[in-house]
Order: structure tokens, then C-alpha cells, then sequence
């Protein structure tokens, strides 16, 4: 599935975000200011175990704004953990082939040894955000019809949408910031084992 070479074509996290064409700045604020706890870190760094982990997303996906910069920030905590991003419409053969076993959803963390041999997958986002989405969702109904509209009538005017989505993810933001990053470093770092 991802081969030597295939990983060597990865991008760092700096490269991403220079190329991100939306959540450019609010990925800049999440790098910056993402923190793991210091246990976590420990736990991390006493994990003792090489892994690669490629990172299939697209800049304008809510979920790797969230969860992309815990990862790195993982990485600084675990020296043996690297990581390669790529922009999932760009790899449409691996993307179909992943979409045929589940993994259609992104971010998408694919979490290898070090020789490139599959060790598991981490994808979207913890199981503890959809509880907090679909309580968004029931307390906020015109996202859902803004939605359907937009999908039945692409050419739309899109600034009723966009207000919504970016008040989500404003929560989402908080979410992450109270209790959903442990839940994703916890959820990550079980994959990896």
C-alpha cells in the first residue's frame, strides 16, 4: 500500500500548511498552540516503538484542522514517530483502494512500523466528538437544512453555510481544547501499539 517511495514524496507539516488554500492561519494557531499534558508526553516518550504514520486529508477539512497539529504534536514528544502528509485527492488509486476497506473519511492516519508494514488506522476524528456533533446539530437545525440546500444547488450563494461552519468550528475549537485532545492522543496511541 504505501511503499518507500510513495513515502518519500510525503510532505512535512510545514510544506502542508504553506500549501493550504483554507484553515491556513487557523492551522498556524493550532501548531502553535496545541499542548498534549505532560503524562501524555511520557507516555509517549517511553513508548518505545518506531513508527511512520502517513496523514491523508485536505486543507479545508474541520477534523485535520483539529486533529492534525495533535499529531504533530505527539511527534515532538516521540522521537522514533515520523509523519508524511498528503492531500488525499492526489492519490486516487491508494484513496479508492482505502475507501473499499472503510477508510473513507479523513484525516486519515495510516500507522506503519518502521519498515513501512501496516500497523493500524486512526481516522476523523475520537468516537467522544460525534456525541458533541450531534448535539451541535440538534441545537442548530439550519446547519442541516443550509447543508441539504447547498448540496441540491452547488451554485448557491454559499454565506449562510459558511457562517454555520465556521460556528462550528468555533465549538468544535473549545471541544478539543477541554477534553477531546486527550481523547485523540489516548485514541492514536492505542492504534499504534
Amino acid at each position: 500500500m504505501v511503499d518507500e517511495k510513495l513515502w518519500q514524496q510525503g510532505m512535512t507539516i510545514g510544506d502542508f500548511v504553506k500549501g493550504m488554500d483554507k484553515y491556513q492561519e487557523e492551522m498556524r494557531i493550532r501548531l502553535r498552540d496545541t499542548r498534549i499534558t505532560p503524562a501524555e508526553c511520557q507516555r509517549l516518550r517511553t513508548f518505545g516503538k518506531p513508527r511512520k504514520v502517513v496523514v491523508l486529508t485536505e486543507a479545508w477539512c474541520p477534523d485535520s484542522l483539529m486533529n492534525l497539529p495533535l499529531l504533530i504534536k505527539m511527534a515532538d514528544c516521540m522521537p522514533e514517530l515520523e509523519i508524511r502528509i498528503f492531500i488525499r485527492s492526489q492519490l486516487p488509486e491508494l484513496s479508492k483502494e482505502l475507501s473499499l476497506q472503510g477508510y473513507e473519511k479523513i484525516p486519515l492516519f495510516i500507522i506503519m512500523d518502521e519498515h513501512l508494514q501496516l500497523i493500524g488506522y486512526w481516522m476523523e476524528r475520537p468516537l467522544l466528538a460525534n456525541k458533541r456533533i450531534a448535539e451541535w446539530i440538534k441545537h442548530n437545525p439550519k446547519f442541516v437544512e443550509a447543508k441539504a440546500q447547498f448540496k441540491m444547488n452547488p451554485g448557491m450563494d454559499r454565506s449562510v453555510l459558511d457562517s454555520l461552519i465556521e460556528k462550528f468550528v468555533d465549538e468544535m475549537w473549545n471541544w478539543y481544547d477541554t477534553e477531546l485532545q486527550s481523547e485523540t492522543v489516548k485514541e492514536v496511541l492505542a492504534a499504534m501499539a
